[in-house]
């Protein structure tokens, strides 16, 4: 063999020899082939195996509390405000016309101190499909306490949907989808996905069918409605429950699903000292009871020319004992 020739059989084997101890030998299958490599998702990317996105709410009882206004106060005022006049709460409600702030629950937990609330934000669906707003919710959601959170998007939309025409049922539903998935990322039990419609959608007269902004049952915890005694104006009477709430039963009864009143109120019939309201609430309060509901929030607070704050005696009286129960 000429020198040439066998220099270059000595590298070759070299090499060989060299490549040999760099490569690991992968263990075989049973069919004697090696496998492909596993690859290791990112930790935001990876699923979050056995956390449901609406996680199943055991009804121990119904609740009732009220609708904390901060129009014109904190957030602790009026929660202490309620507590003054109604006694220790329950559970209460508390909206936020956008995302919810940063600092809500650095701001509220040490208020509400193990209270379970009703939380409501709103922000337009085609921005959260988008995903703008998923790291302020994502934040919410992981700083949220431990008590149960029956957290809701956008209540009340079907105005937006059929008389708005802002966006449609389906971004909608969609949408909230978005958000559920968002809150069982951080595989919180607590977290209650909840949907609120007005209880005027459960009218047959209404020409709506509750189910069109419903996102499915695996994003829906807990349905609840906001009924009131006429909503846009002083009532001139008080009602049987039943002509107000039996759709919203049978509404409640067909999803399968716990349901909740998340608003409820009546202004005063002209000339009624308070008296004929606090049997309503009275009433109101046994019907709903009788009903499975597992929570109720009254709506102290006043809107546009309609004053629903609970302000004189007997219906205080008539409100306190159904939230000391």
């Amino acid at each position: 063999m000429r020198p040439v020739h066998l220099m270059r059989s000595v590298v070759l084997i070299a090499t060989i020899a060299l490549l040999g101890l760099l490569v690991v030998p992968l263990a075989p299958t049973a069919a004697g082939v090696a496998p492909a490599p596993a690859t290791t998702a990112p930790a935001a990317a990876r699923p979050t195996a056995g956390c449901p996105t609406a996680p199943a709410y055991r009804n121990d009882g119904a609740k009732f509390g009220v609708h904390l206004s901060t129009g014109s106060t904190s957030f602790a005022d009026a929660f202490r405000t309620s507590e003054r006049t109604f006694s220790e709460m329950p559970i209460v409600r508390v909206f936020d016309g956008n995302v919810p702030p940063a600092d809500a629950w650095t701001n509220r937990t040490p208020v509400l101190d193990g209270t379970p609330v009703v939380t409501s934000f709103r922000m337009p669906p085609g921005r959260v499909l988008k995903g703008v707003f998923d790291s302020r919710l994502t934040t919410f959601f992981e700083n949220a306490p431990p008590q149960p959170i029956f957290w809701n998007y956008f209540h009340e939309p079907e105005k937006e949907i059929d008389v708005n025409r802002t966006f449609t049922a389906r971004k909608f539903r969609r949408a909230f989808q978005h958000v559920a998935r968002l809150a069982a990322a951080v595989c919180r039990p607590n977290l209650y996905p909840t949907l609120i419609l007005t209880a005027w959608t459960t009218n047959p007269l209404s020409g709506r069918n509750w189910r069109d902004y419903y996102p499915g049952d695996k994003f829906v915890s807990m349905l609840a409605f906001d009924p009131y005694n006429n909503a846009n104006g002083r009532p001139t009477s008080y009602p049987r429950p039943a002509s107000v709430l039996a759709n919203v039963v049978e509404a409640a009864r067909a999803s399968g699903k716990p349901w909740g009143v998340a608003e409820i109120g009546s202004g005063l019939v002209r000339g009624d000292s308070g008296r004929g309201r606090a049997r309503w609430l009275t009433r109101t309060g046994r019907y709903l009871k009788s009903h499975d509901v597992s929570f109720v929030c009254y709506f102290n607070s006043r809107i546009d020319t309609v004053d629903f704050r609970l302000l004189d005696r007997p219906s205080i009286r008539a409100w306190r004992a159904l939230v000391v129960g």
